[in-house]
């Protein structure tokens, strides 16, 4: 597997636990982790006022 910028930022098994984790501060119930790297660079969810940090931190 060629380790290009969408390996590391969304197929490595690394990232996805960092994506995990990352997102498990959000209280969105079954809120998926980037599937795309658009998603990573845009960064959609940031914006949301729905989005509320879990006060775990």
């Amino acid at each position: 597997m060629m380790q290009t910028l969408e390996h590391f930022g969304i197929e490595c098994r690394i990232s996805q636990v960092i994506w995990r984790t990352a997102y498990s501060f959000f209280n969105i119930p079954n809120l998926e982790t980037p599937k795309t790297l658009d998603v990573v660079v845009t960064a959609d969810i940031v914006g949301d006022p729905k989005i509320q940090l879990n006060e775990q931190i």
